[in-house]
């Protein structure tokens, strides 16, 4: 059931499995059942993991591939930075129903993509060498600044929309080096300052963020549960 529930042409049936799944999360912890959720979410989420990879038109495999990997596979001319970044808007469309750890993609990242592809070709052209990060797509958290199309909120609904006068240095650095911001990471609103109350790992933009796999299990307290 979980795996048709996962596939991709059933991403309605996934938004409403997630709202069963909200509820269940209220409803166990409220009565201080925890464990038993906790266990539910890793059985859900390793079963994203179960499902078949996505590979490249040559075969290389996407998924779970390092950044070391990725950059081989750019140099053998097994994957391209389009493809690359056409694979995780895909995962995010799939899987950010269930994990909401993903509040906006940027709208410019494919063509961003395109650009580090020619930047590449031209630099295997004249020997040139180019960053690690080059033509990698990073996700940085909402509370991060970013000269873009991209907002930066902290995850609160306050500040959607404003505008931020520069690139964070840490955001600078990664445009220098070539890396693709493929969108804002999810996270406690305000830091976990806004209150002492809410959930940890809740935001209004993004909703209740849920951590994959077996981290869940010990990062229940950890006040960046959306971060990438």
């Amino acid at each position: 059931m979980l795996r048709n529930i996962l596939k991709e042409e059933n991403l309605e049936m996934l938004r409403m499995f997630n709202v069963v799944l909200d509820i269940l999360h209220f409803l166990l912890s409220w009565h201080g059942y925890y464990s038993f959720f906790q266990l539910f979410t890793v059985v859900l989420l390793v079963t994203f993991s179960s499902l078949p990879p996505t590979t490249s038109a040559k075969g290389f495999s996407i998924k779970e591939a390092t950044v070391h990997d990725l950059q081989l596979a750019f140099k053998r001319n097994q994957l391209t930075s389009k493809q690359l970044v056409e694979f995780y808007l895909k995962q995010i469309q799939i899987q950010n129903p269930v994990l909401k750890r993903v509040l906006e993609v940027n709208p410019d990242a494919v063509a961003e993509a395109e650009r580090a592809d020619k930047e590449r070709k031209r630099a295997k052209e004249t020997g040139s060498l180019l960053s690690g990060l080059h033509g990698i797509p990073v996700l940085v958290k909402d509370n991060i600044a970013s000269k873009d199309k991209l907002n930066t909120t902290a995850g609160s609904y306050a500040l959607l929309g404003s505008m931020v006068p520069r690139d964070t240095g840490v955001v600078a650095r990664l445009r220098k080096a070539g890396a693709i911001i493929l969108g804002k990471a999810s996270l406690s609103e305000g830091s976990h300052q806004m209150s002492s109350v809410a959930p940890s790992g809740w935001c209004a933009r993004g909703g209740q963020g849920k951590v994959s796999f077996l981290v869940y299990a010990y990062s229940m307290f950890d006040s960046e549960v959306g971060s990438p």
